[in-house]
């Protein structure tokens, strides 16, 4: 691309934009054509070596990103889940049942948050200190109403 200068006493300059070149990295060559007012000329080359681009993060999402189970006595456990949020968290869920029965012991409980982090204590009693398979969901809901979730299972003996 032919590019004009801009002129300051005897100074040219231009500011090369990557994106004119198909935004490409590598290296790049330069011209200086100078043309007096007799129209006789001069040129005088350089090269530069443009870096590439770093790229862009993606941006957060809201996800459940990890469940992690903690003080299994017989009575039942500890629920820890972290998440992202980047809406903000509205609240953390965590339904819980049995697989005894199928879902007649389904309870939601509410999680308490702190952070990016969701705890809750799964009491047996709660679910007919039934033992066996337990199924704990997290269902993370951002201050925009989406939500994300996932689950794990618990064997309480």
């Amino acid at each position: 691309i032919w590019h004009a200068a801009s002129l300051k006493g005897n100074t040219a300059s231009f500011y090369v934009k990557t994106n004119a070149h198909k935004g490409e990295s590598g290296l790049y060559y330069s011209h200086v054509y100078v043309y007096d007012k007799n129209g006789k000329s001069a040129m005088k080359g350089t090269s530069v070596t443009v870096p590439a681009a770093a790229k862009p993060k993606p941006a957060a999402k809201l996800a459940v990103t990890s469940i992690k189970i903690t003080n299994k006595p017989s009575s039942g456990y500890r629920v820890t889940a972290t998440f992202t949020a980047p809406a903000g968290v509205q609240k953390v869920l965590m339904p819980t049942w049995t697989a005894r029965n199928g879902q007649d012991d389904l309870v939601w409980h509410a999680a308490t948050v702190n952070g990016n982090t969701a705890t809750f204590y799964v009491s047996a009693s709660s679910h007919k200190n039934e033992k066996g398979t337990y199924y704990t969901h997290v269902y993370v809901y951002d201050t925009k109403g989406a939500y994300a979730f996932d689950g794990t299972t618990v064997e309480v003996k």
